[in-house]
């Protein structure tokens, strides 16, 4: 084990060897450089941090796309049922007109004879008896 030496400078103290620069080398750096690796753990931070970090605008827009999908797909689905109606709609039609009559069957004419004249008294002593009991 090697001690560190004596701190007299603002330098941080590393039992690895420096970089030309002078400046401490990432430990993951250097297992990338030792395997051949070429994308450095910074590189890699970098990234994803810049993928998490949207400003305003960027969630503008990305909302309104995802709107603009979202209505687009609605449309999509409400045109299609449109269409799709209109269509059992005229086949519907075109079966009715294409149905055979029955002409064997006679039409049947409403009845002519009058209602007998018990039934028309007893009609008018009820709507008398109603008239009374809900005058206003």
């Amino acid at each position: 084990m090697r001690l560190a030496p004596a701190l007299t400078t603002d330098e941080p103290v590393d039992s690895e060897p420096r970089t030309r620069a002078g400046v401490n080398r990432d430990p993951y750096q250097r297992n990338c450089d030792e395997y051949g690796h070429s994308e450095s753990r910074t590189t890699k931070l970098e990234e994803r941090i810049g993928l998490l970090r949207m400003t305003t605008s960027m969630l503008v827009q990305e909302g309104l796309q995802l709107m603009a999908l979202g209505m687009g797909a609605v449309f999509v689905f409400l045109s299609l049922l449109i269409v799709s109606m209109t269509i059992t709609a005229r086949l519907v039609r075109g079966i009715e007109q294409r149905r055979p009559t029955d002409s064997t069957s006679t039409p049947t004419q409403p009845p002519t004879a009058l209602p007998d004249s018990h039934v028309i008294a007893a009609i008018s002593i009820a709507v008398r008896r109603y008239r009374k009991t809900h005058q206003r």
